[in-house]
Protein backbone atom coordinates (compact mmCIF):
# COMPACT_ATOMS: atom_id res chain seq x y z
CA UNK A 1 0.00 0.00 0.00
CA UNK A 2 1.39 3.41 -0.91
CA UNK A 3 2.19 6.10 1.64
CA UNK A 4 -0.29 8.46 -0.07
CA UNK A 5 -3.08 5.86 0.14
CA UNK A 6 -2.23 5.14 3.80
CA UNK A 7 -2.36 8.85 4.64
CA UNK A 8 -5.69 9.28 2.84
CA UNK A 9 -7.14 6.38 4.87
CA UNK A 10 -5.71 7.75 8.12
CA UNK A 11 -7.10 11.19 7.32
CA UNK A 12 -10.60 9.89 6.63
CA UNK A 13 -10.49 7.74 9.79
CA UNK A 14 -9.29 10.69 11.90
CA UNK A 15 -12.00 12.93 10.47
CA UNK A 16 -14.72 10.34 11.02
CA UNK A 17 -13.66 9.74 14.64
CA UNK A 18 -13.18 13.44 15.39
CA UNK A 19 -16.50 14.53 13.89
CA UNK A 20 -19.75 14.25 15.79
CA UNK A 21 -22.72 13.41 13.56
CA UNK A 22 -24.08 16.97 13.64
CA UNK A 23 -20.76 18.66 12.78
CA UNK A 24 -20.57 20.61 9.54
CA UNK A 25 -16.92 21.70 9.45
CA UNK A 26 -13.80 20.06 10.82
CA UNK A 27 -10.65 22.11 11.29
CA UNK A 28 -7.99 20.02 13.03
CA UNK A 29 -4.42 18.79 13.01
CA UNK A 30 -3.00 15.33 13.63
CA UNK A 31 0.45 13.76 13.81
CA UNK A 32 1.52 10.80 11.68
CA UNK A 33 4.71 9.00 12.73
CA UNK A 34 6.91 8.32 9.71
CA UNK A 35 9.18 5.50 10.77
CA UNK A 36 10.15 2.07 9.46
CA UNK A 37 9.29 1.97 5.74
CA UNK A 38 7.80 5.48 5.94
CA UNK A 39 11.03 7.09 7.24
CA UNK A 40 12.93 9.03 4.61
CA UNK A 41 16.34 7.88 3.46
CA UNK A 42 18.76 10.66 2.69
CA UNK A 43 19.83 9.79 -0.86
CA UNK A 44 23.18 11.56 -0.39
CA UNK A 45 24.23 9.91 2.91
CA UNK A 46 22.08 6.75 2.93
CA UNK A 47 20.88 7.53 6.47
CA UNK A 48 17.30 6.42 7.33
CA UNK A 49 15.59 9.16 9.35
CA UNK A 50 12.25 8.70 11.17
CA UNK A 51 10.12 11.78 11.81
CA UNK A 52 6.62 12.89 12.76
CA UNK A 53 4.59 14.72 10.11
CA UNK A 54 1.80 17.02 11.29
CA UNK A 55 -1.16 17.55 8.95
CA UNK A 56 -3.74 20.34 9.03
CA UNK A 57 -7.15 19.33 7.74
CA UNK A 58 -10.26 21.30 6.89
CA UNK A 59 -13.30 19.30 5.75
CA UNK A 60 -17.06 19.46 5.50
CA UNK A 61 -19.05 16.62 7.01
CA UNK A 62 -22.58 16.03 5.77
CA UNK A 63 -25.25 13.36 5.62
CA UNK A 64 -26.08 12.17 2.10
CA UNK A 65 -29.50 11.21 0.73
CA UNK A 66 -29.06 7.64 2.07
CA UNK A 67 -28.39 8.88 5.61
CA UNK A 68 -24.67 8.03 5.41
CA UNK A 69 -22.10 10.43 6.80
CA UNK A 70 -19.74 11.77 4.12
CA UNK A 71 -16.49 13.72 4.42
CA UNK A 72 -15.66 16.33 1.79
CA UNK A 73 -11.97 17.15 2.24
CA UNK A 74 -11.27 20.83 1.51
CA UNK A 75 -7.66 21.19 2.66
CA UNK A 76 -5.01 18.65 3.53
CA UNK A 77 -1.84 20.54 4.40
CA UNK A 78 1.35 18.92 5.65
CA UNK A 79 3.14 21.30 8.00
CA UNK A 80 6.93 21.80 8.23
CA UNK A 81 8.51 18.99 10.25
CA UNK A 82 11.93 18.48 11.83
CA UNK A 83 14.00 15.38 12.49
CA UNK A 84 17.36 14.37 13.90
CA UNK A 85 19.48 11.84 12.03
CA UNK A 86 19.93 8.86 14.40
CA UNK A 87 23.44 8.16 13.08
CA UNK A 88 24.76 11.57 11.98
CA UNK A 89 22.98 13.72 14.56
CA UNK A 90 22.24 16.15 11.70
CA UNK A 91 19.13 18.29 12.10
CA UNK A 92 16.69 18.05 9.18
CA UNK A 93 13.93 20.45 8.17
CA UNK A 94 11.21 18.88 6.00
CA UNK A 95 9.15 21.23 3.88
CA UNK A 96 6.22 19.39 2.35
CA UNK A 97 3.65 21.07 0.14
CA UNK A 98 0.52 19.53 -1.30
CA UNK A 99 -2.18 21.27 -3.32
CA UNK A 100 -5.12 19.17 -4.52
CA UNK A 101 -8.26 19.79 -6.52
CA UNK A 102 -11.10 17.51 -7.58
CA UNK A 103 -12.40 14.36 -5.91
CA UNK A 104 -10.63 10.98 -6.26
CA UNK A 105 -13.90 9.14 -5.52
CA UNK A 106 -15.85 10.91 -8.29
CA UNK A 107 -14.72 9.80 -11.75
CA UNK A 108 -16.32 12.89 -13.31
CA UNK A 109 -13.85 15.18 -11.54
CA UNK A 110 -10.56 13.32 -10.96
CA UNK A 111 -8.25 14.75 -8.34
CA UNK A 112 -5.03 16.47 -9.28
CA UNK A 113 -2.32 16.83 -6.66
CA UNK A 114 0.87 18.82 -6.94
CA UNK A 115 3.31 17.79 -4.23
CA UNK A 116 6.85 18.58 -3.16
CA UNK A 117 9.01 17.07 -0.45
CA UNK A 118 12.14 19.11 0.30
CA UNK A 119 14.58 17.84 2.94
CA UNK A 120 17.14 20.34 4.19
CA UNK A 121 20.10 18.86 6.09
CA UNK A 122 21.33 21.71 8.30
CA UNK A 123 24.37 19.65 9.36
CA UNK A 124 26.23 18.34 6.30
CA UNK A 125 24.09 20.13 3.69
CA UNK A 126 23.06 16.80 2.09
CA UNK A 127 19.73 18.18 0.81
CA UNK A 128 17.30 16.49 -1.55
CA UNK A 129 13.91 17.21 -3.08
CA UNK A 130 11.07 15.44 -4.87
CA UNK A 131 8.27 17.15 -6.79
CA UNK A 132 5.44 15.65 -8.79
CA UNK A 133 1.98 16.01 -10.24
CA UNK A 134 -0.53 13.17 -9.80
CA UNK A 135 -3.99 12.60 -11.22
CA UNK A 136 -6.05 10.32 -8.98
CA UNK A 137 -9.38 8.59 -9.45
CA UNK A 138 -11.19 5.35 -8.61
CA UNK A 139 -11.67 2.79 -11.41
CA UNK A 140 -14.83 0.76 -12.14
CA UNK A 141 -13.64 -1.95 -9.71
CA UNK A 142 -13.46 0.55 -6.84
CA UNK A 143 -9.64 0.52 -6.84
CA UNK A 144 -7.63 3.68 -6.38
CA UNK A 145 -5.53 4.41 -9.47
CA UNK A 146 -2.83 7.03 -9.85
CA UNK A 147 -1.41 8.28 -13.15
CA UNK A 148 1.88 10.00 -12.42
CA UNK A 149 2.19 12.71 -15.05
CA UNK A 150 5.42 14.48 -14.18
CA UNK A 151 8.08 14.42 -11.52
CA UNK A 152 11.53 15.58 -10.63
CA UNK A 153 14.04 14.39 -8.08
CA UNK A 154 17.17 16.19 -6.90
CA UNK A 155 19.72 14.33 -4.80
CA UNK A 156 22.63 16.62 -3.97
CA UNK A 157 23.76 17.88 -7.38
CA UNK A 158 22.06 15.11 -9.41
CA UNK A 159 18.71 15.89 -11.05
CA UNK A 160 16.24 13.47 -12.62
CA UNK A 161 13.03 14.38 -14.47
CA UNK A 162 10.47 11.73 -15.26
CA UNK A 163 7.07 11.38 -16.91
CA UNK A 164 5.59 7.94 -16.33
CA UNK A 165 2.24 6.19 -16.02
CA UNK A 166 1.85 4.05 -12.89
Amino acid sequence: MSLRRSLLGACIAALTIAAPAQAEIINTTFDAPMDGDAAFVNCVTGESVPYVQTYHIVANVYTDENGDQQVDLRRFDPLTATAIGPVSGDRYILQTKSVSTGDPLDGTKPATSVVSFHVIDTGSGADFEFGGTFHTTVNANGELTVAHETGSFRCGHDHLHVGVQL
